[in-house]
């Protein structure tokens, strides 16, 4: 059953009961806001597109709901955080390809980086503390701790070398274990 009223000059009405089809070919221009009261769902999976290149959505609201990719959920959220989610074999990936920086920025400059093995990462700029558990590899040819400043570096407990000492300067103060003192 459909019901239409007004000219194509004027708005235009059409109420209907059960399911009505706006356009079998060609296109449609809806102008001003259009509500909805169902899903919009696609008649074949993986065809079409919502916005193109030259014509983008600005900004896109979401309730506590998801992003769905290749039938994962990436994106969601949750009264407290928004979550980034791969499926098993799927890494994540934040790929800058120009000269510009990733930055990832907190009110209170905590970022933690965790995995549920022994790799944890805890870098916390208001204190000053990185801690690793697990081994440090530096890179090769850049392998060096230095000081900002210029100033000595102090290691706060005791220094245990499992290979040789090479060294370009003075060791002031050094006692070593077969008595010889320096």
């Amino acid at each position: 059953n459909a019901t239409i009223s007004g000219t194509t000059s004027n708005a235009l009405t059409i109420n209907t009961t059960g399911s009505a089809r706006l356009a079998t070919t060609g296109s449609n221009l809806f102008v001003g806001n259009q509500t909805v009261s169902g899903s919009i769902v696609p008649s074949v999976n993986d065809v079409y597109d919502l916005g193109s290149l030259d014509y983008q959505w600005r900004d896109l609201y979401l309730s506590s709901g998801s992003l769905y990719i290749d039938g994962t959920q990436v994106i969601s959220s949750n009264s407290t955080e928004v979550i980034f989610s791969t499926d098993s074999g799927q890494s994540i990936k934040f790929n800058e390809l120009g000269t510009d920086n990733i930055t990832l920025q907190t009110v209170d400059g905590d970022i933690e980086l965790k995995s549920s093995g022994g790799g944890d990462v805890l870098l916390d700029p208001t204190t000053g503390i990185v801690s690793v558990k697990g081994n440090v590899s530096m890179q090769d040819g850049t392998a060096k701790f230095l000081s900002s400043g210029g100033n000595s570096i102090v290691f706060g407990n005791n220094l245990e070398i499992t290979g040789s000492i090479v060294t370009t300067g003075a060791i002031n103060g050094l006692t070593l274990s077969a008595g010889i003192v320096s």
